[in-house]
């Protein structure tokens, strides 16, 4: 139960979102939270998608100006300039908040003053149609951070006086990723926390603001490990940027598991700021691999018994990997069936 109903300030990076900013807007009414302010920067857009902020006619509602087009991280660095709440509610312009998430998430704040950044799973609808989750955990969390961002960007609600208190804000020189780059900067700092409950529509299958350039973010995003890891204690997080997830060689993949078998038989990172495990970061870069290379499994293994290297390569990480691989590939193919059988049964109506 909430012990009060603080302040919230929603922030919305906005540029040309006429075609869904009405669906965001009705989804925090109907959230049966009265107490927000929802702050709006308009990053130059040329559609009606003011028009509409103000046709709601809302008090509540703030619309911050950009003087030219800036990119979102800068939107939203004007926003949290400008926020009175207690917590920053993340709020992307085609994305929608479920129903009850403010409650949810204020709640679990309230009771977990420790807990700074708060996110949830949220539903990809649109092109694409399935549940995305991330680690609950403050310390897997953390360790998940040197393969992917920890958070889905939409589902954060962050306590605006530890962005401030730090000093914490977007860095507008990313022109992607940025989120993820705030977290990693955020870690030494802050307690994080996912709930394990989908609390946010994520709009797929357009110019969603985190889904273009995903070749570029790939760039990005080993640039991001690398600049905000690279001081840990020992070289771990070097040794999981050689890891080449693309890759479809097996010797390659042989060097892979390797790496991981090094990063995971090591002490954890980072002792001082105890921030990542390093089992866990190796665990997840098994569950990374698997999920890229779930065909090479069985030749993996065939292969590096002919190859004479089967005893060279036997280890923890090497068997979950085997073990994974063969589990995805079975989820794969009845994925396959059942749309093959689908596909069959449209057939057969027609």
């Amino acid at each position: 139960m909430l012990k009060s109903y603080p302040l919230i300030s929603i922030i919305t990076a906005v540029y040309n979102s006429e075609k869904y900013i009405r669906e965001t807007i009705d989804s925090v009414y109907a959230q049966n939270y009265a107490n927000f302010e929802f702050i709006f920067v308009n990053d130059c857009s040329y559609d009606k998608s003011v028009d509409i902020i103000k046709s709601y006619n809302d008090d509540r509602f703030i619309v911050i100006e950009n003087e030219k087009n800036m990119g979102a991280s800068f939107s939203r660095n004007e926003a949290l300039k400008y926020a009175n709440g207690i917590y920053a509610c993340i709020l992307d312009s085609d994305d929608i908040s479920y129903d009850k998430r403010f409650i949810k998430q204020v709640s679990y704040l309230q009771d977990n003053p420790n807990v700074d950044i708060c996110g949830s799973y949220a539903k990809m609808f649109g092109k694409y149609d399935y549940i995305m989750k991330k680690p609950l955990d403050d310390q897997v969390i953390k360790s998940y951070m040197i393969t992917t961002c920890p958070f889905i960007h939409s589902t954060c609600m962050i306590r605006i006086s530890s962005l401030r208190k730090y000093n914490l804000l977007y860095d507008t020189s990313l022109k992607t990723a940025e989120d993820y780059d705030l977290w990693c900067r955020a870690a030494q700092y802050m307690t994080y926390h996912n709930i394990p409950e989908v609390l946010v529509g994520y709009r797929s299958g357009h110019d969603h603001l985190s889904s273009q350039r995903s070749t570029e973010q790939d760039v990005i995003t080993g640039h991001i490990i690398n600049r905000n890891f690279s001081n840990l204690a020992d070289s771990s997080v070097t040794l999981y940027t050689q890891i080449d997830f693309d890759n479809t060689s097996l010797s390659k993949l042989q060097n892979d598991l390797l790496l991981i078998n090094t990063i995971g038989d090591r002490p954890n990172l980072n002792k001082r700021m105890g921030l990542f495990s390093n089992r866990l970061a190796a665990d997840i870069a098994i569950k990374k691999l698997c999920i890229r290379h779930a065909h090479n499994g069985i030749r993996f293994f065939l292969w590096s018994v002919y190859k004479f290297k089967c005893i060279k390569m036997f280890s923890l990480y090497t068997f979950k990997f085997l073990v994974k691989s063969v589990l995805h590939l079975r989820d794969v193919k009845g994925h396959i069936y059942s749309w093959m059988r689908l596909k069959k049964y449209e057939k057969q109506k027609i």
